[in-house]
């Protein structure tokens, strides 16, 4: 438990508790775990090219994968990388380039009555808010703004204070065609106090038919959940609209980067239709082995990882 940095009650309750079958206890692999055997399959490969979040959207540019267009992008140090933007007189969103579990990332709301743009606890005018941006949020890392997504109706019944984030992970065998891994999905609610992954409401997606499972926090304290805890909409057993065609979106873009042996993808059923917000090279082993999913270990991940492990020793 010390090694792998995990409070006690965390620990068991994930890797004991919820694994009732003693046989299959090894079978899940710990978050940690699976980011150091990624880290060294993505040392050798050009992860960064899917990644980076300004390559990204270049990387869907040319293959012609739908993409939430940048508005402006930052460097590390404020440094404007894009053409100065007009006034896009929209709400916005902010991610930092290089982010983990969304720390970072924040909506930015225009004010509809003197067309200003809400900041914090402050109203900025749109060429105040690109200095603020440059002078106090790139220190550590460059930023993004994209127009601020809205879910579709059918994704709507969730809320609307954040979109519903679907994670299908998928790998690529060494001379194969990419397959399915892992499914989870990231769902608005009233619990989510900041960006981090363990305020947030997951369930995961069964992938052979897409049915999700229940909601759960990572935050032990709170109860798995059957209906959303605001809008009462059900979870358990409801069939993620669009599902087909969200999987054959995150295979068809694999097949865009088959250098890479494993992906996390993100997309979202938005107002501006299916889009793929990210491609992450580490993509969080303890979402993708939610209560009630299959274990890694019960996965194709192993056989490619192997695969790949010996493809990179030869």
């Amino acid at each position: 438990m010390w090694r792998q940095n995990q409070c006690a009650r965390h620990y068991y309750w994930r890797k004991l508790f919820l694994q009732p079958d003693r046989t299959r206890w090894l079978e899940n692999l710990e978050h940690r775990q699976v980011n150091t055997m990624l880290d060294h399959l993505n040392s050798h490969v050009a992860a960064r090219r899917i990644s980076h979040k300004v390559q990204f959207a270049e990387h869907c540019r040319i293959h012609g994968l739908a993409t939430p267009a940048n508005v402006a992008v930052w460097d590390q140090g404020g440094q404007l990388l894009t053409p100065a933007p007009a006034d896009p007189h929209v709400d916005l969103f902010m991610k930092p380039m290089a982010d983990f579990g969304s720390v970072g990332a924040m909506p930015i709301v225009r004010d509809r009555i003197d067309g200003r743009y809400r900041f914090g606890t402050t109203l900025l005018s749109w060429g105040d808010l690109l200095e603020t941006i440059a002078a106090k949020h790139t220190r550590r890392t460059g930023y993004v703004m994209q127009r601020r997504l809205r879910n579709s109706p059918a994704a709507a019944v969730y809320g609307d204070d954040d979109v519903c984030n679907l994670r299908i992970v998928t790998g690529r065998p060494v001379h194969g065609e990419p397959v399915p891994i892992a499914a989870v999905i990231r769902l608005p609610s009233s619990f989510t106090t900041q960006g981090h992954d363990r305020h947030v409401l997951l369930a995961t997606v069964d992938l052979a038919t897409g049915r999700m499972g229940p909601g759960v926090f990572r935050d032990i304290k709170l109860p798995q959940f059957t209906h959303h805890p605001d809008t009462g909409y059900p979870i358990t057993g409801r069939l993620l609209p669009r599902w087909t065609e969200m999987l054959a979106l995150v295979l068809a873009a694999h097949r865009t980067c088959p250098w890479m042996p494993f992906v996390g993808w993100d997309v979202v059923d938005s107002d501006q239709g299916l889009l793929l917000l990210e491609a992450n090279a580490n993509w969080g082993g303890d979402s993708a082995q939610l209560p009630g999913a299959p274990a890694l270990g019960q996965t194709p991940f192993t056989g490619i990882f192997l695969e790949w492990f010996e493809h990179f020793k030869s």
